[in-house]
């Protein structure tokens, strides 16, 4: 099997809008490429992002500028490209293969519809063999159609019916910004008549203590075949696991002969392996897993991370019979769950940004964090994401798209939008199983029924799917993960602190506290913290954010209000003698200047001599501010009483 990926690497996408059924008129094989109306687009990205960079809409980022393309989702948005390959054989297939598409498309190779599509988290296909069998050049068409109707933060969650990011709605962090186009990858897949159109991993351990030694590599393949065909000799599946160079487990299948679609199961026991663990608490060891689908001619090969741990909610100690479990315990050890909270990196999401990724993730990594919940008004996370997280030791709580509302927090019940969801379940949870960070799925963000009660699996849209409906394995970690809890305490029921962690109760932050104001984000290690804040542990800025090094605008821009501690508190907390002093100097310093305004007046006078050239001053209460030692703020030795 032959894959080629139709991304933007050599400029080949165009985007134009149309309104209503316009696009129809204007997509074609007959149609020039050089056709005035068309911009160049990015594949993976998105609709806005293309207008912004073409100079259609302002930059959305500025002011108010975003007010100015609320206009671009209420358009339907077409994507072109040509592809080309040789012909096929008789026993070959050509299928295109969408790993998202945001939120609604119509697929045309040439001037005919292929496949339609809606849903921006679930993948798609489209056999395309009777239009491409004799090779050639091709034109591939995506029509995005206008952004479906959601809810903006202050609004009612029963009456969102997609399954959709509801942050671009409008949410009190992000302006109206609904997100459109193409944002995952696109790939040309040419094989034989047998196919593995899709696999899973999966890696888990024995109960107890004893099953810390015994490991397990699951394997589920999804194989297809065309229509009134036959395997044939020689097509086999062969499943290889690897710890760094050397196989620990491996095993082959032989599927001669098949003549319908079918599924392909297949464990191995891995003897003694080596223990996947969170951030803080041990290595984050990975093994490879090579699944390799021979038909023929043509080969598929499909690699997975792996990592063998066992992650587990217990009940606290000395926590009544009826309380849920809250204890977080990892391969059997009880850990501190030292947590944030992770949103979108970019309102524009479809955009890769992967330095961006990789520097906020490795703060993370450096603020001993050890698990990052997904907020549910964002997405469910790229693969780039899962992978740099089981790289760090970072485990992920990952909540489905449904979020609270200002005005009602029930998410709808009738059958239509239940059905969707679990639609939406089955294709989104087994795909992502092979991540040891992703340990817990959650239904949603702060959903709640009619009464105002915290959300759990007695509603509709958040029950378990039962047995017959629930793919093979639906979990990704914990002993129930599809459940799709919210995991927050019912009424009635108690929530204690772990054992030997007393409840503390947090400070407003920039409020004095017994060592003054309280830094901006709270750490247990302040040390730590300011090294984060203030060097970023060697990692390079983002290149929105200019830094000193690059001189940028923003080099010397003030500090925020909400990190500066009052004169006052200044003044007493944190000035000692020495500080006195030199404060008491500088204001001597500037009263012995002559006020700028005389020095004016005296210019204006006639037969003066032109006005000297006078230094940039700073207002007094400038300078004290301005001699605040940072270091005693964020946790340096303690100041002088």
């Amino acid at each position: 099997m032959t894959e080629t990926v139709l991304d933007d690497a050599d400029g080949a996408w165009q985007l134009r809008g149309f309104v209503g059924d316009e696009w129809q008129w204007h997509i074609g094989p007959h149609k020039p490429f050089t056709t005035a109306g068309w911009l160049p687009a990015r594949v993976p990205g998105s609709v806005l992002d293309d207008l912004h960079r073409a100079g259609e809409v302002p930059d959305p980022y500025v002011g108010r500028n975003s007010l100015l393309s609320e206009w671009v989702p209420n358009r339907n948005w077409a994507y072109r490209r040509t592809f080309t390959l040789p012909p096929l054989e008789p026993h070959e297939r050509a299928v295109l293969r969408f790993d998202g598409v945001d939120h609604e498309a119509t697929v045309l190779v040439d001037d005919t519809v292929v496949v339609r599509h809606e849903g921006m988290f679930r993948p798609f296909e489209a056999d395309i063999t009777h239009l491409v069998r004799g090779g050639g050049e091709h034109l591939l068409a995506v029509v995005v159609h206008p952004a479906p109707q959601s809810e903006p933060q202050v609004g009612r969650t029963d009456r969102v019916r997609v399954h959709k990011a509801r942050m671009g709605y409008g949410w009190d962090f992000c302006p109206p910004m609904v997100h459109q186009g193409v944002w995952r990858g696109v790939r040309l897949v040419v094989s034989g008549p047998a196919r593995l159109r899709g696999v899973t991993a999966s890696a888990s351990l024995g109960p107890g203590t004893e099953g810390l030694r015994e490991g397990a590599v699951r394997i589920e393949a999804d194989l297809t075949l065309a229509e009134g065909q036959r395997a044939p000799d020689g097509t086999r599946l062969a499943v290889r696991v690897r710890d760094g160079d050397r196989v620990v487990a491996e095993t082959e299948r032989d599927l001669t002969g098949m003549t319908e679609d079918a599924g392909a199961h297949i464990e191995l026991s891995v003897p003694q392996p080596r223990l996947w663990w969170p951030n803080g608490a041990g290595e984050q060891h990975l093994h490879e897993v090579e699944v390799t689908f021979t038909s023929g001619p043509h080969t598929t090969t499909r690699r997975f991370q792996v990592g063998f741990r066992r992650v587990e909610l217990v009940p606290n100690d000395g926590a009544p019979k009826d309380a849920l479990p809250y204890t977080l315990t990892v391969n059997g050890r009880r850990l501190y769950a030292n947590g944030w909270n992770w949103v979108p990196l970019d309102a524009q999401y479809g955009v890769p940004r992967p330095a961006k990724l990789a520097h906020l993730l490795d703060l993370a990594r450096a603020a001993h964090v050890n698990l990052l919940r997904v907020w549910g008004g964002g997405l469910l996370e790229t693969e780039e994401f899962y992978t740099l997280c089981d790289q760090l030791g970072l485990m992920v709580w990952q909540e489905f798209s449904m979020s609270s509302s200002g005005m009602a927090s029930t998410p709808a019940s009738d059958p239509e939008f239940v059905d969707l969801m679990v639609r939406e379940a089955h294709a989104v949870v087994p795909p992502r199983r092979h991540h040891p960070s992703l340990v817990l799925w959650c239904g949603g963000n702060e959903l709640q029924d009619e009464k105002g009660n915290p959300l759990d699996e007695s509603a509709p849209c958040a029950a378990r799917p039962s047995r017959r409906d629930r793919p093979a394995r639906p979990r990704a970690g914990l002993a129930a993960q599809l459940a799709l809890r919210r995991g927050v305490p019912q009424p009635g029921r108690q929530h204690r602190p772990q054992p030997g962690r007393p409840a503390r109760r947090p400070r407003t932050l920039g409020t004095p506290g017994p060592r003054g104001a309280q830094p901006p984000v709270r750490l247990r290690n302040l040390p730590a913290a300011q090294r984060v804040r203030r060097r970023g542990h060697g990692q390079p800025p983002h290149p929105r954010t200019p830094s000193p090094r690059r001189g940028g605008p923003l080099a010397r821009r003030p500090r925020e209000p909400a990190l500066r501690p009052p004169r006052r508190l200044v003044e007493q907390r944190f000035a000692g003698p020495g500080l006195l002093r030199r404060t008491h100097r500088r204001r001597r310093h500037h009263a012995a200047r002559q006020p700028a305004s005389a020095v004016r007046r005296a210019a204006l006078r006639p037969g003066s001599q032109p006005a000297p050239r006078l230094q940039k001053q700073r207002h007094p209460s400038l300078a004290v501010q301005r001699a605040r030692p940072q270091r005693l703020v964020h946790g340096g030795r303690r100041p002088p009483r």
